[in-house]
């Protein structure tokens, strides 16, 4: 020990002790950020707080050997490591200093409520023209419906199908509306086929709405006519939690103020009327076609709240911000 005291000069500020040491705490996503910790020698009772936020000083002869690599004039004070003692009157602690970080992205899988959709129809879409029903050795009992337009429809889109109900109570014929939604099983032109199931029942007589002074002559059937449907090209679906990839995304401030920086909200689906709801519809914000071409887009979306701590006990603030990919 005391030919360490022999080689200490001016312990009471503290002296160099050895080489730096320079690491890349994020070298994966953000190689340019970069922390430099010099150990130094002090007495006891003689350490002074580091002026956080201090850039290093141009004369310092800091990581000698290092300065023609690494440009360290952009690094500025951090909070300095604990002390711990080297020998009896000498105790030791690294100063440290470090570039403010580059925002970077994490992979990582995270929790994300996927909306609801609840498509809103308009009744009477199409006016219905002509109907068939078979049994189809793939699909079962059908319904074919021939359509005055099909309206872009395609395989698997749900079509809502309403129609005059009409049975022969013994007494007089009864008509109720029955409204029945079901996938499309096939589609050709205007024609679009339904399970039969979709009205619930097997009919034994089908008709266009135009036959029904024809249909009212035939007692005792129970006869369905049909007058239109009405098209959504999405299928109701209930919104659920799921675990799904995107980043943590890490931002960074230095400011004595950490209140003055803003986090941004999480991902929301707003009504007309300002409310947070939990389904897509066609009057949203976003709208059930604006989130789909999210997806399509692949844009990340904000699974949830932003968070805010202390960066290596310095005066660097660390955002964190859980981003998903639109996901349906």
């Amino acid at each position: 020990m005391t030919l360490l005291s022999n080689k200490v000069h001016n312990l009471e500020n503290g002296i160099l002790y050895g080489a730096p040491l320079i690491t890349r705490p994020f070298i994966a996503q953000d190689p340019a950020t970069l922390i430099v910790s010099q150990p130094v020698l002090i007495k006891p009772g003689h350490y002074t707080p580091p002026d956080l936020g201090a850039k290093l000083a141009p004369d310092l002869d800091l990581a000698k050997g290092f300065q023609t690599q690494l440009d360290l004039t952009s690094c500025i004070r951090i909070g300095d490591t604990s002390i711990s003692k080297k020998s009896p009157g000498v105790h030791m602690f690294s100063r440290r200093w470090a570039t403010v970080p580059n925002e970077r992205d994490e992979p990582a899988q995270i929790p994300f409520q996927i909306p609801g959709i609840t498509p809103t129809e308009s009744f009477e879409s199409a006016n219905v023209t002509a109907i068939s029903i078979f049994f189809s050795s793939n699909l079962g009992r059908v319904v074919r419906l021939t359509l005055t337009s099909a309206g872009g429809l395609a395989l698997g889109d749900t079509i809502s199908v309403g129609y005059n109900k009409v049975i022969n109570s013994g007494s007089g014929f009864i008509t109720s509306v029955e409204r029945h939604s079901a996938p499309i099983l096939a589609i050709a032109g205007n024609q679009v086929t339904v399970s039969s199931l979709a009205i619930g029942v097997n009919p034994p007589i089908l008709q266009p709405l135009s036959g029904i002074s024809n249909a009212l002559n035939l007692s005792g059937f129970g006869i369905y006519l049909f007058n239109s449907v009405r098209f959504s090209n999405s299928v109701t679906k209930n919104p659920k939690s799921k675990i799904v990839d995107g980043v943590y995304r890490y931002q960074y401030f230095q400011t004595e103020d950490p209140s003055s920086i803003t986090l941004p909200d999480p991902f929301v689906i707003l009504a007309n009327n300002g409310e947070e709801v939990e389904s897509l519809t066609t009057s949203t914000d976003p709208t059930i076609a604006e989130y789909s071409k999210m997806i399509s887009d692949a844009d990340f979306v904000q699974a949830d709240y932003a968070s805010r701590s202390r960066w290596e006990n310095s005066n660097i603030w660390e955002v964190k911000i859980p981003l998903v990919y639109a996901t349906g």
